[in-house]
């Protein structure tokens, strides 16, 4: 007959922490660069480069191009989130998509 705390509240929230094993493991963080103490400007040139990189792989409707940018970033995703192989293979099936689009109307 113990009431439940936080009976009645808009929300309810606990934390705890617990260690789990995972069947992957990844780099994250762990050689990261701190960009506080990167010069700003040069920063700021590496990433429009980059954008404009992006840009140009999209305008040339590159699908390969683009899986290959995204490709760490996506399957990490997927592995963390144990999605299927199938899921995967429709995450590139947009790439393809988006760039089969002539136009924004279309």
């Amino acid at each position: 007959n113990q009431e439940f705390v936080g009976a009645g509240l808009p929300f309810y929230e606990f934390s705890f922490t617990f260690k789990a094993e995972v069947p992957f493991e990844f780099e994250g963080w762990t050689n990261g660069i701190d960009l506080r103490k990167v010069d700003s400007t040069l920063l700021k040139q590496k990433i429009i480069s980059y954008f404009k990189m992006y840009q140009k792989k999209y305008e040339e409707k590159n699908v390969n191009a683009i899986v290959n940018l995204n490709y760490n970033f996506t399957l990490r995703n997927v592995t963390t989130q144990y999605q299927s192989k199938q899921h995967l293979k429709e995450i590139w099936e947009e790439y393809a998509n988006d760039l089969a689009i002539k136009t924004k109307n279309s």
